[in-house]
């Protein structure tokens, strides 16, 4: 059966309405995104939490890992919680299932971002497990922790207690990341002297990667000039096909002062000033693999939330959700991630 809708069932809050039809046609849409049958019961649904997040634990105690389930004091708890081989009281990592807290939390913002963004901030890594995910191939899942597990060990270890939280008193914005920081060219020297390759140079050097509209409005911007000209335009294409490595992924051209920078370069930075459409492809592509990579699995509106989040953006509007579809496709293309039923993950 193929279902059509415009309205999806998170866009459904039943604490503003007590109307049955309306319940029924949420648990339906659920039922149609998910593929999992969801019970109105509440005790089927704590249940149904309980039986995965044991599933989970008993797997992970198999592989010898010490875990906790149902970890915290307040409303909001952490579904799974693995502790140090060396220091049983303390966590090195949280997994959250979509159960009832996730389904009762109202908005996707607060689901995906202000929930995980706490428990960050309280010293947790945290991870996210679908249900569906875990129900289709719980060993899958399983490896994938095991691999971010083994990823963590080799940075510095941060641990943290059994603490009290309550992630619905918190308001938050910043999401923790990564990100690189972007290195703005000065222009101290005497830039109108300077000629249009010399001056696109210097500012690649500092500001790489870069798009090609961008390193021309950046070239405007140090010579005073109110606007980007077609010669100016023209000049910069010349440039870069001479002296400068051109990456062209899908429609995005991106510079390079040369192909090793090009190589060794897996991060993102933030928008500092640039338009969604002036970010280098490449640079959104890495921020979706790192967001993926930290999630295990997710579904890819909340995928194109956080990344828009990561990249400076606070909301999405449609150049935005353009761009970070241009980036998926990217890499879906290249199978770089793989997308299933609405969630997207990293290939094994």
């Amino acid at each position: 059966m193929n279902v059509y809708s415009s309205l999806k069932a998170s866009q459904i809050d039943l604490k503003r309405t007590k109307a049955r039809g309306v319940e029924g046609l949420k648990h339906f849409l659920e039922y149609a995104e998910q593929q999992v049958l969801i019970n109105t019961s509440n005790n089927h649904k704590e249940n149904s939490d309980y039986i995965i997040s044991e599933q989970i634990a008993d797997a992970l105690k198999a592989h010898g890992h010490i875990v906790n389930t149902n970890v915290g004091r307040s409303n909001f708890k952490v579904d799974v919680a693995i502790a140090d081989a060396v220091n049983n009281d303390n966590y090195v990592m949280g997994i959250l299932l979509d159960g009832e807290v996730y389904h009762n939390t109202q908005t996707t913002r607060d689901r995906e971002i202000v929930q995980p963004t706490v428990l960050n901030l309280l010293g947790w890594k945290i991870m996210r497990v679908w249900s569906v995910d875990w129900i289709n191939n719980p060993e899958r899942v399983i490896a994938r922790i095991e691999k971010v597990l083994q990823q963590n060990g080799k940075l510095e270890k941060t641990f943290v207690k059994n603490t009290t939280f309550d992630v619905t008193k918190e308001k938050v914005e910043k999401i923790e990341s990564n990100e690189k920081g972007y290195h703005t060219y000065q222009g101290l020297e005497d830039t109108d002297a300077m000629s249009d390759e010399v001056l696109a140079k210097k500012i690649l050097a500092c500001e790489q990667p870069m798009t090609l509209m961008y390193l021309c409005r950046c070239i405007c911007v140090h010579r005073g000039a109110a606007r980007v000209t077609s010669s100016l335009v023209a000049s910069v294409k010349d440039i870069a096909d001479r002296l400068l490595f051109v990456q062209e992924i899908g429609n995005s051209t991106i510079l390079w002062t040369d192909k090793a920078c090009a190589d060794s370069f897996s991060g993102y930075r933030q928008a500092h000033g640039r338009d969604i459409t002036e970010i280098p492809l490449i640079e959104i592509m890495n921020a979706i693999i790192l967001t993926v990579r930290e999630q295990l699995s997710i579904k890819t509106d909340a995928l194109t939330l956080l990344v828009a989040k990561r990249l400076g953006f606070s909301r999405r509007g449609s150049k935005v959700d353009q761009a970070l579809k241009e980036g998926l496709e990217a890499l879906l293309r290249s199978k770089s991630i793989l997308e299933t039923d609405g969630f997207v993950r990293l290939p094994e």
